[in-house]
């Protein structure tokens, strides 16, 4: 097994340009992780010396690795941090799309409701808060100088959403919107290093119906193997109840009629107060829906190197659709996505990549309480 080659390069945010570059060798450690939506994150320790100073770890500075001469990650330096004792700087931040997407509010004085394709409705809101569309303080290119920002042309992917935009974070509302309309995005630095594009794509399907193997103990392609099914919280059955009160309130039902059959019927209320449309309460109970089948089952696996069919970047990946196998638990194999990679480094050590299956993030949980706190703000009773 080759050991793959590592560059670390850090990069000015506004022009792209390299500012600093981390030798391999100095790394203690490392870990990123890529999220399907743009919301992984990485962190890295370094020693504190002559060559690792503030000025060289700028905050806001993109870290950008390079894998084999692939481009593998890009971050943004939002953490630095000193261990006094240890004389370790650890520095880290969030994926680049989380953070770019995460500096604007959707809806931040009047509601921005929109509907159409995912694709559509997503470029049309990065396009309106980030992109050409908007206010100049807004535009990205505002604080750029010789990078540009370019909303790739839309094509219309993804099922019909209909979503409800009132003092939402860009980088929750978008996440809500992939989940709704199965479609990907991200944030990516061009391959000529001259800007930045926003990208929306489809789940690749790497499953055995496409002619994969499925991920399995039995198929030896698993280093590692950690399989969890749990039905405790499941619904399938949802009363999506939105604006009005008391017993006025507009309610729509959405239900999985496989899953009723499968596991009888389980319901539950959903509290989606904003949602004043019939089409917009359904977005919202498809997307809580698709929340809770992700959660159904969980993975943590290491696929093992080699000429397998377990190579990352080749035979999966982030945001690809992949075939499990685990006898005990399923007598079927299950089709689900890949949400995330991660990569962990070590001195004296060999890497570690591995993936996590179903939803990394904002469970349905925490949604309802990010609402919550949305609705108070509006009320004014923060």
């Amino acid at each position: 097994m080759a050991i793959p080659n590592y560059q670390f390069l850090l990069r000015n945010p506004s022009s792209l340009a390299v500012t600093f570059e981390v030798r391999p060798q100095d790394v203690q450690t490392a870990e990123w992780t890529r999220d399907q939506f743009g919301f992984g994150s990485w962190s890295m320790t370094l020693p504190r010396n002559d060559t690792y100073r503030p000025e060289a770890l700028a905050k806001h500075s993109l870290l950008e690795v390079m894998r084999d001469g692939r481009l593998e990650f890009v971050g943004a330096l939002e953490l630095r941090q000193v261990d006094e004792l240890a004389r370790f700087w650890t520095v880290g931040g969030p994926q680049l799309t989380a953070w770019m997407l995460g500096m604007r509010v959707v809806g931040e004085t009047t509601p921005d409701n929109r509907s159409g394709a995912a694709e559509t409705v997503l470029k049309g809101y990065v396009t309106a808060y980030l992109g050409s569309s908007a206010a100049a303080p807004r535009q990205l290119a505002t604080y750029l100088t010789t990078a540009t920002f370019v909303v790739e042309a839309d094509q219309g992917r993804g099922t019909t959403v209909s979503v409800a935009a009132n003092r939402k974070y860009l980088s929750q509302l978008s996440q809500e919107v992939c989940i709704a309309g199965n479609v990907v995005q991200e944030i990516a630095v061009r391959a000529d290093r001259a800007g930045y594009d926003y990208k929306v794509t489809v789940p690749t399907n790497a499953t055995v119906s496409a002619g994969a193997r499925p991920f399995s103990v039995s198929w030896d392609n698993v280093a590692q193997f950690q399989f969890v099914e749990d039905y405790r919280q499941h619904k399938n059955f949802l009363y999506i109840a939105g604006n009005g009160s008391g017993a006025a309130r507009a309610v729509s039902e959405v239900s999985d009629a496989g899953s009723i059959t499968a596991d009888w019927r389980r319901e539950v209320v959903i509290d989606a107060a904003y949602a004043t449309t019939a089409d917009a309460r359904t977005t919202v109970g498809t997307y809580e829906q698709a929340l809770r089948r992700m959660a159904l089952v969980g993975v943590k696996a290491s696929p093992l190197y080699g000429g397998g069919p377990a190579v990352y970047h080749q035979d999966w990946d982030v945001g690809w659709d992949v075939t499990l196998a685990q006898g005990e638990l399923r007598e079927a194999s299950v089709d689900v996505r890949i949400a995330a990679a991660t990569v962990r480094l070590a001195a004296n050590e060999i890497e570690t990549v591995g993936f996590t299956l179903g939803l990394r993030r904002q469970d349905s949980e925490l949604r309802r309480l990010a609402d919550a706190v949305i609705r108070l703000q509006q009320s004014g009773n923060t």
